[in-house]
């Protein structure tokens, strides 16, 4: 795995994710409102907590919904608990989408395909039960600036996490809020923007 550069706070392992997992969680009605308030260079998506009983588990999951057109994507986030800290700022794992059965992400993966910077939508694609990624927790208490990009200042509920894909063939951003009900993909290179929505779309 690339090196990743480091945007800004210190994290706490294992904090980092089960500590935002468990503020809160959406009822399927806010859940649907939820998903159209995206910043430039982004597509904004609703979750809502599945933590589970069992604490051996560890990570987190959430499931994800996007609404938009009279389409609903629904399908599983799910970060393993981390392995590894590089430094005292960047804490890596490993985590999956899942999909759902019944979902349309018609039109996610269009939206997708726009922001991430895809020359075109993806065809013949084969659908998988699940996409594996490996995760960089980059920065925590983080919030929107102007531009859409998150930062330490002033302190928010976001939490910034880089995804892999297959190494460091694809990369984008999935930034969590999971206290307001809130994620989003958010591009990190229009280079990766057709391996990433050829990716995602397998399993959205």
């Amino acid at each position: 795995m690339r090196r990743v550069t480091v945007i800004v706070v210190s994290l706490s392992l294992a904090a980092a994710i089960t500590g935002c997992a468990r503020k809160a969680s959406s009822s399927p009605k806010e859940i649907e409102k939820s998903t159209s308030d995206s910043y430039p260079g982004s597509v904004m998506f609703a979750i809502q907590d599945l933590a589970s009983s069992d604490e051996s588990i560890g990570g987190a999951r959430w499931l994800a919904t996007y609404t938009a057109e009279g389409k609903v994507t629904k399908f599983r986030i799910e970060f393993d608990k981390p392995e590894h800290s590089a430094s005292a700022d960047i804490t890596f794992g490993k985590g999956r989408f899942v999909r759902i059965p019944g979902s349309d992400s018609s039109v996610l993966i269009r939206d997708l395909q726009k922001t991430l910077g895809a020359t075109a939508l993806p065809a013949k694609v084969t659908p998988v039960a699940n996409l594996a990624f490996e995760f960089a927790i980059i920065g925590t208490r983080m919030s929107h600036g102007k531009d859409g990009g998150l930062d330490g200042k002033p302190e928010g509920e976001w939490m910034a996490v880089k995804l892999f894909f297959s190494g460091d063939e694809g990369e984008v951003f999935l930034n969590l809020a999971p206290a307001l009900g809130k994620a989003e993909f958010s591009i990190k290179d229009s280079d990766y923007g057709n391996f990433v929505v050829g990716q995602l779309a397998k399993v959205l």
